[in-house]
């Protein structure tokens, strides 16, 4: 199965799948606001849409079959929704939009497991947005009758993006922000390598359209100075010192990713696809990292 993606926020997750659906036949297409990046997408064997500010044209997605959205929700919303609005709603044949949204919509839930039906209670403003984007191109999609597949993602981590670099770092730098062994009673942190976004996604492409909410995060959240425990002993450097959130150099941003505690249940997400992942904890991915 082959098709055409538009890709609405090229990035780290995008760039992670687009190999993959490449080496199938596929067709990607990217969207920037910088025109020097489209030349960086052709590079790679993607074609490139540049970002006005204006509403897309039905025309530019003639043949677009699905779209994946992984931009962030700003203070008005999700930014490609009104961007592709006008067009979707003249087209209303895609096989499916993806939503890239995040675990912070189900909020503090105390470190208890949980999985797609727990509810929906952020607090954080991270949160809120990413809820209200949901709800937003739920209406949308529903509007258009497009099937809509709302993929809540853990804690990101991969190649250039890993506790082993910012461990490393904190010792290069000489920089005690860095990769700090914060120490919380009850705190547990979900986590998923890029590499098993990008093979859930293409697995997603693969099955039949419909519209369905899963939880995309590895077998092991944990507390957070676990991962930096295991990632010191793999790179054989010293232990940073335990510090307390309130000791903790954190900016505000970083403080508030403390104010929500959850352990997520993947096992809707694992049935679904009926796959594997490659990366079934922080460990392997670690360990994968540390050997490329």
């Amino acid at each position: 199965m082959s098709g055409h993606l538009l890709c609405f926020g090229y990035g780290y997750t995008a760039k992670a799948v687009a190999p993959l659906l490449l080496a199938k036949g596929w067709k990607i297409t990217g969207t920037s606001r910088d025109a020097c990046k489209l030349k960086e997408f052709e590079e790679e064997g993607v074609s490139g849409i540049l970002l006005t500010g204006n509403p897309l044209e039905a025309e530019e997605l003639k043949d677009v079959t699905d779209i994946l959205i992984s931009t962030k929700p700003n203070e008005t919303g999700c930014p490609a929704l009104e961007t592709l609005r006008p067009a979707l709603l003249k087209l209303k044949t895609l096989n499916r939009l993806i939503y890239l949204s995040s675990t912070g919509v189900y909020g503090d839930q105390q470190g208890n497991w949980i999985d797609e039906t727990a509810p929906t209670t952020p607090t954080e403003p991270r949160g809120i947005k990413r809820l209200q984007a949901e709800q937003d191109w739920a209406a949308l999609t529903l509007e258009t009758n497009t099937p809509l597949a709302i993929l809540r993602l853990a804690g990101i981590y991969g190649p250039g993006r890993n506790a082993l670099l910012t461990l490393k770092r904190r010792y290069n730098e000489n920089d005690p922000t860095l990769a700090q062994r914060i120490i919380k009673q009850g705190q547990y942190f979900n986590r998923i390598h890029v590499a098993d976004i990008a093979m859930l996604l293409q697995q997603v492409l693969n099955t039949d359209p419909e519209n369905i909410t899963l939880n995309v995060s590895d077998n092991e959240p944990s507390p957070p100075q676990d991962v930096i425990e295991y990632a010191a002993q793999l790179l054989g450097l010293p232990l940073p010192p335990a510090v307390t959130l309130d000791e903790a150099k954190l900016s505000p941003m970083g403080r508030s990713f403390y104010a929500d505690s959850k352990r997520l249940k993947n096992k809707k997400l694992l049935d679904y696809l009926e796959t594997r992942l490659q990366f079934p904890t922080y460990k392997e991915g670690l360990n994968a990292l540390l050997k490329e």
